[in-house]
Formats: C-alpha cells, structure tokens, sequence
C-alpha cells in the first residue's frame, strides 16, 4: 500500500512539475522562424508595396516594424530620411498606402 502512494506521488510530480526547457540551437531556430512567419503575415505585403513606391534611398534606411490598431509604424535611420520620408507621404504616397491596404491602414507613424 506504501509502495503504491509513493508512486502515485512520483507521478503527480512528472506530471505537475515543472520541465526542463530545451535550449538547443534547434529549438531557437524553429521559434525564429515561427516568429519570421507570424511578423510576415502581420505586415501582409506592406514590404513589397513599401519598396516598389518609396524611392530606394529612402526605403532602405528605413525600416517597418509592424501594423496596430490601423497605424502603421516605421522607423526611419535618422531625423533627415524621417523628413524626407514625411515629404514622400504627404505628396500622394500614404493615399496610395491607404488604398492598397484597403483600410487595414489609417495612417502612418514615423519614428527616428
């Protein structure tokens, strides 16, 4: 009867008790990838239409970090792409953004 508590007891602990966590470089691999494949479809396309409107001087100094709540966020490499990526948005570029987006996107942050 002793015995049978005892392994009852050792069970509940497997069961209960906390895991070890993998930290193989395997599993980081595979929770990158996860997270590349989640951001991916969060943007939904926004890097494509990004880089074919935005002149290539600009887009690749700057840097799309995500959609929320309607509001797209870019971050700009300093205070001069930033400006001159706020002249490109305000001539016609962020209609189109809006337009391709098909409302997903309501406006546009900038950040340094």
């Amino acid at each position: 009867m002793q015995d049978a508590r005892i392994l009852h007891l050792e069970r509940l602990r497997q069961w209960r008790g906390s895991r070890e966590r993998d930290v193989t470089i395997g599993q980081l691999v595979k929770r990158i990838a996860r997270d590349s494949r989640h951001a991916e479809r969060k943007l939904d396309g926004l890097e494509d239409f990004w880089f074919t409107h935005v002149p290539n001087a600009v887009a690749t100094r700057t840097r799309i970090t995500g959609i929320s709540n309607g509001i797209a966020s870019v971050v700009a490499e300093s205070s001069s792409v930033r400006y001159q990526l706020h002249r490109i948005l305000k001539s016609g570029l962020e209609r189109k953004l809006k337009d391709a987006s098909s409302g997903r996107i309501r406006s546009i942050r900038v950040s340094i």
